[in-house]
């Protein structure tokens, strides 16, 4: 928790009532304490500054607080690189949390780079030459979410699709240890054929037709 030299008593309850002071007489039975502290007008607030990464992100959970507060971590790796540790104002930290001290401070983390294999992300369409299949991620390593976005050319369906093979119903897979391929097959559109009821043609109506196929 923060510094408690920052916190002055708001008030005691006992039992759910207030009390006057710091002390109060024990009742028979249970003796249910409350006591909640508020934050000094004059307390100080300090900054915590994510650094820029070429190799991935950090993250802080409070942007500025009071010192002693407790600040967690928190980051994402580019891709190939492994987490190795955090620091604060250049000074490495056991694990992802630190308490924060009476001044301003940056974190920043330290990658392994490089260190994991990266597989290729490609996507082709069988079936017409117009629509198109893009990803999010056109390289990753593996665990990572990967999406597409199928954009169908006109009068076109998707019969099906397929991520190395499988046929999948998702636009969103988690990327294997290895390469992988999206295949969108697509069919024309279906037409469906208009015809006349015959009833109707024997009971004399004059009826004439425009088409005699139509799409949905």
């Amino acid at each position: 928790e923060a510094d408690s030299i920052y916190y002055t008593l708001e008030y005691i309850k006992v039992n759910d009532a207030k009390i006057v002071g710091d002390t109060f007489i024990a009742v028979a039975g249970a003796n249910d304490v409350t006591i909640k502290f508020k934050l000094r007008d004059d307390a100080p607030f300090f900054d915590v500054t994510c650094a820029e990464n070429q190799h991935g992100k950090v993250f802080a959970d409070i942007e500025t607080t009071i010192p002693g507060e407790i600040v967690t971590l928190s980051h994402e790796c580019g891709i190939g690189n492994a987490f190795d540790y955090y620091t604060v104002n250049g000074v490495k930290i056991k694990g992802n949390t630190f308490k924060m001290p009476a001044n301003d401070v940056e974190v920043d983390v330290v990658f392994k780079v490089g260190t994991l294999p990266v597989y290729d992300v490609t996507a082709k369409v069988e079936g017409d030459t117009k629509t198109t299949v893009t990803t999010s991620l056109s390289r990753s390593d593996e665990g990572r979410e990967v999406t597409f976005t199928i954009n169908l050319a006109f009068r076109y369906i998707i019969d099906r699709v397929t991520v190395n093979g499988v046929t999948v119903t998702d636009c969103t897979f988690t990327m294997p240890a290895e390469d992988v391929e999206i295949v969108v097959y697509t069919i024309p559109e279906p037409q469906y054929t208009i015809t006349l009821d015959q009833s109707a043609i024997d009971a004399g109506f004059d009826i004439q037709l425009d088409k005699t196929t139509a799409y949905k």
